[in-house]
């Protein structure tokens, strides 16, 4: 929770840009409460809580950088950074685990212009309180299902499609070639 420098939770605020960071001022204060290194803002009610953005005539947008550094001084990103990371938790009765998650990584190498990403569905099985892929969009176009042990799907300029385990190197990899004759699928007895 946002709280002032006791820690006595604020309820009313008003978020304004600072000099580096965001700052939170008590509702008709000058005071800053909360700060630090790390920013971290929990709303927590008895009942739902709501983030409604509205936009007329335009995009509501929330926007999640990534870049290593320091905000006077942006670095680039490396393959595999994380972006961010929008986690479902859910309550056993003990503690609070994880039930799905949206996970955006670096999947490459970015250059001037070239911010390659990819984007991570994650639930966890039941009998976990941890998340593991069960759908990844990668920046060359490669559709995952599953985790280390799925199917990858991935087509090549001429159309066509090749579905593949990922698992040991041992799984059939099933090319679909698709052309102006009628479908063919043809099984390829490379390995995955």
């Amino acid at each position: 929770a946002i709280g002032d420098a006791d820690g006595t939770p604020v309820k009313d605020f008003t978020m304004k840009q600072g000099a580096s960071t965001p700052q939170f001022f008590g509702s008709g204060t000058t005071t800053e409460i909360g700060g630090g290194t790390d920013a971290t803002m929990a709303i927590a009610r008895n009942g739902s809580v709501e983030l409604d953005l509205r936009s007329y005539g335009g995009s509501s947008v929330i926007g999640l950088h990534r870049a290593n550094g320091t905000e006077g001084t942006p670095l680039v990103s490396v393959n595999l950074n994380n972006i961010f990371d929008i986690i479902g938790y859910s309550h056993d009765g003990t503690t609070w685990g994880e039930s799905a998650g949206i996970y955006a990584q670096v999947d490459g190498v970015p250059a001037s212009g070239s911010t390659p990403g990819r984007l991570y569905l994650e639930t966890a099985a039941s009998g976990t309180n941890f998340n593991r892929p069960v759908l990844v969009l990668r920046a060359n176009g490669t559709v995952e299902f599953g985790d280390t042990n799925g199917v990858r799907l991935s087509n090549d300029a001429d159309g066509a499609f090749t579905l593949a385990g990922m698992g040991n190197g041992s799984d059939i990899d099933w090319n679909i070639n698709l052309d102006d004759s009628p479908t063919t699928i043809v099984m390829d007895s490379t390995t995955g």
